[in-house]
C-alpha cells in the first residue's frame, strides 16, 4: 500500500472524511479526507494538589496563570474534569455470556485511550498482550472509550475503532502478532560496529512509522476538550524524533517532518503520550542480572532515552525498564481522572518549529499545580491538526456528531442492527433507531408537537473505507397521542445499507437545525452467509407494549412476519407478550422439502429454562407471553435446526424483565 493511501486509511478509520455527501442513493466515499478549519487553540491539563497530595477542587479561571517564555497568555477556556470510575460489571474473560445487541449514546463521559502497536518482535508481543489484558481487567472503567492502531509495515486491517466493549479491544489486541527483527546486538563490547551502508528500504519504514504516528497524534488532537492517553507499544524510536523534538533550524528530512509534526499535534491539541517497552527489565537478550555487554548497553539506553523524551516533551512518562506495570497504569487512570483543562490562543506568531516552554500556576497559597512544561511550533510548512468539513445536506450540530469517532451528544438515541441475506456477495443490514423525542426541543402548538428531525449514517470497516448510508430530513407534527408515545419509546426509524462480509462500525445520528445531535458508534459482524450449511440471520425482537410506537422509514426484512415494527428496548413488563422473527439460511444443492424447526427459550439467572416456545419454517417468528416470570435479566436463546443438515444454529439476547 502507498505510504500516502496508508496514512488516509489510519486516518479515516477514526475520522471520517467531511466531503462526503450523503443522499437517499449510495455512491463510492474513498477520496481522501479534506478539511476547513485549523485547530489554533493549545490545551493543557493542570493537576493541583494540596500540601498532603490531594486533589484540589472548585478553582475558577481566575485561579489560574499560563506563562509563554515569559509572556502572560489569556486563558480562553477553562474546565474542571472529573471523570468517575465506572467499574465493569463482568470479568473479561466471560466465556458464553450474551453481549449486548443494543448500542446507546447515554454512557457518563470517560477516558480516552489509543493502544499504539509499533513494530516489535513476536516475543514483546506476547508480552505485551499480557500486560494490556491486565490493564483492561483492572484499568478499564465501563464508561471509557479506547482504539487499537498498528503502526509501520503491519496491516490496518486488525485495527479497532474507538469503543467501549472490552472484548472487541482485547480481541484486536490479540491480533498483534509481531514479527519486525530488531538491529543485531554487538557480540562483545570490543566488537566495532561496521560502517552503516545507505539503507533505502529501513529509510522508507523510518518514514512510514514516524507517518503512521503523525496521523495517529493528529486525528487525536482533533477531539478537543479532553485528556487523550496514546499508550505507545515500542521497543525504540528512530533517531528522527531526537532531531524533531530538539530541533534547532536548517533542514528536516522526511521521516522527520513527520516526526515533527506528530510533536507538534500531541504537544498543542493535549495528546499525552506513554511509551511502553514491552521487553521489560530484562531486555537486551542477557540474564537477569548479567550485566551486558557495553555497546549493546549503550544502545539499549539510546532506545529507552527516544521513549522517554517523547513521553516527557507531551506531558506523560515512559514505562521502560520493568516489569512491574501496575503502579504505572495506576498512574495513567489517575492522570485522566481528575485535572482542569486550560486553552490559550498563544501570542508568539513565530512557526519556527522550536519549543516553547509554559509555566502553569495557581494563585491560591499552600497549592502545587503540574503541567505539561511545553509545547513545539509548527514549520511555516507545516499543516496544523483540523476539524471536518461540515457534511453536506446535514445540521451543523448533526454533521458534527457524525464526523466525531466517539458517541455522546444532547439527544439519547439506542440503535440495533442486524444482517440478512440480500444476495451471495453482500448483506441487508436492517437500522433500529430510536430517538428520545422529548429531547428533540419539539415545539407544541394547538396540541400538536412540531419541529425537525435528521437522520443521518454511514459505515467503516478496518481498513478506513467508508460505506455511505442515507440521510434525510423529517418534519415532525405530532398529535399528543403519539407525541407520548414516542416520549415513552422514542421516535422509531427504520433505515438499511448494504455491506460485505467483514467488520463494520456503523455511525448514526439523529439531530435538527435547532442545535440538537446525538450520535451512536455500533460495532457489527457481517458474516458471510454463503460460508456454513446453516445460518441464521439477526434476531428482530417487538412487543404487545410497541403498540402506537412512532415508526417511520423503510420496510424491516421482517415486517411481513413481525405483528409490529421491530424495537432496539429491552426492558420489558411481566404483563408484556414478546414476538421475535428471523430467517434461517440453507447453503445446500436443491432438493425434496424438508423440516426447519426453531426453538426459543428464556433462560432464567440460574440456568433453567422459565418459558420457551417453537416455531417452523425458513422465515419464522415466536411469541413469548412474560406474564408470571420473575422480574429480573434473562438470556433469550433462539436455536434453529434443519433436517437435512447435521448441525444446529443459535442467537442470544440479553433482556430485562421488571
Amino acid at each position: 500500500m502507498p505510504l500516502t493511501a496508508r496514512l488516509n486509511a489510519v486516518v479515516t478509520t477514526f475520522v471520517i472524511a467531511g466531503a462526503v455527501t450523503f443522499a437517499q442513493q449510495q455512491r463510492s466515499a474513498e477520496a481522501p479526507p479534506t478539511f476547513r478549519v485549523q485547530v489554533d487553540a493549545i490545551e493543557v491539563d493542570a493537576f493541583v494538589t494540596d500540601a498532603s497530595g490531594n486533589p484540589v477542587s472548585g478553582l475558577t479561571a481566575a485561579d489560574f496563570e499560563i506563562v509563554e517564555e515569559g509572556a502572560p497568555q489569556t486563558i480562553t477556556s477553562f474546565a474542571q474534569i472529573e471523570i468517575p470510575f465506572v467499574r465493569q460489571t463482568a470479568p473479561l474473560d466471560t466465556r458464553g455470556a450474551v453481549e449486548r445487541d443494543v448500542q446507546t449514546n447515554d454512557n457518563v463521559d470517560g477516558r480516552l485511550y489509543m493502544f499504539a502497536f509499533d513494530e516489535i518482535s513476536p516475543l514483546q508481543a506476547v508480552r505485551a498482550r499480557t500486560f494490556l489484558r491486565s490493564f483492561l481487567a483492572d484499568h478499564f472503567a465501563a464508561n471509557d472509550q479506547a482504539a487499537v492502531v498498528f503502526i509501520g509495515q503491519q496491516s490496518t486491517a486488525p485495527t479497532q475503532p474507538f469503543t467501549s466493549d472490552r472484548r472487541l479491544i482485547m480481541a484486536a489486541i490479540d491480533r498483534a502478532s509481531g514479527g519486525f527483527a530488531r538491529e543485531a546486538v554487538l557480540d562483545s563490547p570490543t566488537q566495532t560496529a561496521p560502517a552503516p551502508a545507505v539503507d533505502s528500504e529501513g529509510q522508507f519504514i523510518e518514514r512510514r512509522r514516524m507517518a503512521d504516528l503523525r496521523g495517529i497524534a493528529e486525528m487525536m488532537a482533533t477531539l478537543r476538550g479532553r485528556r487523550k492517553a496514546l499508550l505507545l507499544i515500542s521497543e525504540n524510536l528512530p533517531e528522527s524524533i531526537f532531531r524533531a523534538i530538539d530541533y534547532n533550524g536548517g533542514t528536516l528530512t522526511l521521516p522527520e517532518e513527520s516526526a515533527h509534526a506528530a510533536v507538534v499535534a500531541a504537544t498543542r491539541g493535549n495528546v499525552t503520550i506513554y511509551p511502553i517497552d514491552p521487553r521489560g527489565l530484562t531486555g537486551g537478550g542477557t540474564l537477569e542480572g548479567e550485566a551486558p555487554p557495553a555497546a549493546a548497553a549503550r544502545s539499549e539506553l539510546d532506545e529507552r532515552m527516544s521513549l522517554s523524551m517523547l513521553a516527557r516533551v507531551t506531558g506523560g512518562f515512559a514505562i521502560t525498564n520493568t516489569n512491574s506495570f501496575e503502579g504505572a497504569f495506576d498512574r495513567i487512570v489517575r492522570e485522566g481522572s481528575v485535572y482542569y483543562l486550560l486553552g490559550f490562543t498563544s501570542t508568539h506568531e513565530r512557526r519556527d518549529g522550536r519549543f516553547r516552554k509554559l509555566v502553569v500556576r495557581v494563585n491560591r497559597p499552600g497549592l502545587q499545580v503540574r503541567a505539561r512544561e511545553g509545547y513545539v511550533a509548527p514549520l511555516k510548512n507545516e499543516r496544523l491538526p483540523v476539524e471536518p468539513r461540515p457534511v453536506t445536506g446535514l445540521s451543523a450540530a448533526a454533521s458534527g456528531a457524525l464526523t466525531n469517532p466517539l458517541p455522546g451528544g444532547t439527544v439519547p438515541i439506542r440503535v440495533f442492527a442486524a444482517p440478512y441475506v440480500k444476495d451471495r456477495k453482500t448483506a441487508l443490514v436492517a437500522i433500529v433507531a430510536e430517538v428520545d423525542a422529548k429531547a428533540l426541543g419539539l415545539k407544541e402548538r394547538d396540541g400538536v408537537h412540531g419541529g425537525e428531525l435528521e437522520i443521518g449514517f454511514l459505515a467503516t470497516d478496518p481498513k478506513g473505507k467508508i460505506y455511505p448510508g442515507q440521510h434525510f430530513t423529517m418534519d415532525l407534527a405530532l398529535k399528543a397521542e403519539t407525541y407520548d408515545a414516542a416520549a415513552r419509546y422514542g421516535m422509531r426509524v427504520l433505515s438499511e445499507i448494504q455491506l460485505p462480509p467483514g467488520r463494520f462500525q456503523l455511525r448514526l445520528v439523529a439531530g435538527n437545525n435547532a442545535g440538537k445531535a446525538g450520535n451512536v458508534v455500533y460495532d457489527i459482524v457481517v458474516p458471510d452467509f454463503t460460508k456454513e450449511p446453516l445460518m441464521l440471520s439477526g434476531i428482530a425482537l417487538t412487543s404487545a407494549s410497541m403498540t402506537g410506537a412512532a415508526t417511520v422509514g423503510v420496510r424491516h426484512p421482517v415486517d411481513a412476519t413481525l405483528p409490529r415494527p421491530p424495537t432496539a428496548v429491552r426492558e420489558f413488563g411481566s404483563d408484556d407478550t414478546l414476538a421475535l422473527a428471523g430467517e434461517v439460511y440453507e447453503n445446500r444443492s436443491k432438493g425434496t422439502q424438508h423440516r426447519v424447526t426453531i426453538r426459543a427459550d428464556l433462560i432464567a439467572p440460574d440456568g433453567t429454562v422459565a418459558r420457551g416456545a417453537d416455531a417452523e419454517g425458513t422465515r419464522f417468528r415466536v411469541d413469548l407471553p412474560l406474564a408470571g416470570l420473575t422480574p429480573g435479566s434473562y438470556d433469550l436463546r433462539v436455536v434453529a435446526r434443519s433436517a437435512a443438515v447435521d448441525r444446529a444454529v443459535s442467537r442470544s439476547i440479553a433482556i430485562r424483565i421488571r
